[in-house]
C-alpha cells in the first residue's frame, strides 16, 4: 500500500462529550445508541456535572457490563478507543457550558481533530456521524455542522434544523421546528448557529474561537459560540437526513 492510500485510509478522530446530570438513565441510552453507529474512529467523554444521586456508579456499572473499558477522572492520556470511556467528574454543577468545557479540553488536549458535543437525552442515527464528518471534512470554511433533531415521542418531527438568530427581537427561532422529516429538504443549508443538543466542531476552529463562553449557565450558550466563528469567518451547516433524536426542550434534565 501506498503512503498516500494509508493517509486516505487513517480516520478522523472524534470526541463525543456527554454531559450527566442525575440523569443516567438518558445517559446510558445516549451510550447505548452509539454503540450502533458505523463510524470507527471515537471516543465518548462522559462529564458528570456534580450529580446529587448515584449517576456516576450506575453508569459505571452498566459501561462495564457492556465491557466497556471506563477511565476514571485519569491523570494521563488514554489510548483512544470506541471501546472505552473517559470518564470525569466536576465538584461543582457547572452549568452546560462549564460541564461541557471539561471535557472539551480534555479533547483538545489529546489531540482530537473533532469534537462532538451531544446532549445526554438523545438517540444517535446509525450513520450520523459518517454523514457530519463527510460533508465537515470536504468544506474548508464550515466550522461547525449539526443534524436534523426530531422529537423523541414523535420521531416524524423535526425539533430543529439549526436556528435564526435575530438579534433585534433577541430571538433565536429553530429552524422547520413542528415541521414533518417527510417534507424536510434533504441539502445541507447554511444556517445561523447548530442546535447545542448535537453540534460538531472541527478542532482547529475551537484554537481560533475559544471554548464555549461560562458565563451562560444554561441556554444561549451555543448561540453565543457560533457567532464568535461567524465572526472569524467559519460557517454553519444544519440539516442531514440522519437524524438525532432528542427529548423535548420541557423534558431536558442537566441542571435542575
Amino acid at each position: 500500500m501506498l503512503v498516500n492510500e494509508i493517509k486516505q485510509n487513517i480516520k478522523p478522530n472524534i470526541a463525543i462529550i456527554i454531559l450527566n446530570y442525575n440523569s443516567s438513565d438518558d445517559t446510558i441510552k445516549c451510550l447505548s445508541s452509539l454503540r450502533t453507529n458505523c463510524y470507527p474512529s471515537w471516543q465518548a467523554i462522559i462529564v458528570d456535572n456534580a450529580s446529587s444521586n448515584d449517576s456516576v456508579h450506575k453508569i459505571i456499572t452498566w459501561c462495564e457490563q457492556e465491557r466497556w473499558l471506563v477511565y476514571l477522572n485519569p491523570s494521563n492520556s488514554v489510548p483512544i478507543s470506541s471501546e472505552s470511556i473517559v470518564f470525569l467528574t466536576s465538584d461543582k454543577n457547572l452549568g452546560y457550558a462549564g460541564g461541557n468545557n471539561i471535557g472539551i479540553k480534555y479533547a483538545l488536549k489529546l489531540g482530537f481533530d473533532l469534537i462532538f458535543v451531544l446532549n445526554n437525552d438523545t438517540i444517535v442515527a446509525r450513520d450520523c456521524l459518517n454523514i457530519l464528518l463527510d460533508f465537515i471534512e470536504r468544506t474548508s470554511d464550515v466550522g461547525f455542522v449539526g443534524p436534523v433533531i426530531c422529537e423523541m415521542d414523535q420521531p416524524d418531527i423535526i425539533q430543529s434544523a439549526g436556528a435564526k438568530i435575530d438579534w433585534f427581537k433577541a430571538k433565536f427561532p429553530l429552524i422547520d421546528h413542528g415541521h414533518s422529516i417527510l417534507s424536510f429538504d434533504d441539502y445541507p443549508r447554511q444556517v445561523d448557529a447548530i442546535s447545542g443538543a448535537a453540534m460538531l466542531v472541527k478542532s482547529k476552529v475551537l484554537k481560533t474561537i475559544g471554548l464555549l463562553d461560562d458565563i451562560y449557565f444554561l441556554y444561549v450558550e451555543e448561540i453565543d459560540w457560533c457567532w464568535r466563528a461567524k465572526k472569524m469567518g467559519f460557517f454553519f451547516v444544519g440539516g442531514s437526513t440522519s437524524e438525532s433524536l432528542a427529548q423535548d426542550w420541557s423534558k431536558f434534565s442537566f441542571f435542575r
